[in-house]
């Protein structure tokens, strides 16, 4: 009984000082837009899993501070250094900003 109290506490303790293994690998970025004819009701169900979390981050992390920019106000050019300049300032990791960049980039207006 003695033997089995020690292994199970041995194993908690291994299991519970692993090193927890996670990917630090960015999530694709996805460019491809939906064409300007197509209604937002359908363009939200194309969206890709990256663009949905994308949303999800920018919503909340970037209207923290100030409040969230319309994304289609500005093109895909104009978000290169708004990007390089605020995703720091978020502390947004590399997989947040290639998220947040796809959803950007699929809202931006066309120019």
């Amino acid at each position: 009984m003695k033997s089995l109290f020690i292994t199970l506490v041995a194993s908690i303790v291994l299991f519970g000082c692993a090193k927890k293994i996670t990917t630090s690998e960015p999530a694709a970025v996805n460019t491809v837009k939906p064409p300007a004819e197509v209604p937002k009701e359908v363009a939200k169900k194309m969206e890709s899993p990256e663009v949905t979390a994308g949303k999800g981050i920018y919503t909340t992390k970037c209207s923290r501070c100030h409040g969230a920019k319309k994304v289609d106000d500005y093109t895909v050019q104009q978000w290169i250094p708004i990007m390089d300049r605020m995703a720091p300032k978020a502390r947004l990791d590399a997989g947040e900003k290639a998220n947040v960049t796809a959803y950007v980039n699929f809202y931006a207006k066309n120019n």
